[in-house]
């Protein structure tokens, strides 16, 4: 009965892997059969019976990057502090800013 409760549960675990690996094929794959744009930068694939065309697009992922500027010794020094007191977040960030500007210390 183990043997096979395990086999049909391996059975299962394959056939998803299989079905998840098909999908992630065909998401990729391009399947636009249509004339270029004008509009639109494009690559085509003419072969002798379809003409294949897919749309680039740039896609840019904004993030916060960390400056790259050193940190002076009273911005280290007041990160010590706020350290010393235990802030984090909106708190830590309000900290931060009395001190630089010399109103805490």
């Amino acid at each position: 009965m183990k043997t096979l409760v395990r086999a049909l549960t391996v059975g299962v675990a394959f056939s998803f892997a299989v079905a998840t690996i098909s999908l992630a094929e065909t998401a990729t794959t391009p399947t636009t059969t249509t004339t270029p744009s004008t509009t639109t930068p494009s690559t085509t694939t003419t072969t002798p019976s379809t003409t294949t065309t897919t749309k680039t697009k740039t896609k840019t992922k904004t993030s916060r990057k960390r400056s790259t500027k050193p940190r002076s010794a009273k911005s280290i020094e007041c990160s010590k502090l706020a350290d010393q007191q235990g802030l984090h977040g909106k708190p830590r960030r309000v900290f931060r800013a009395k001190c630089l500007a010399g109103k805490t210390t």
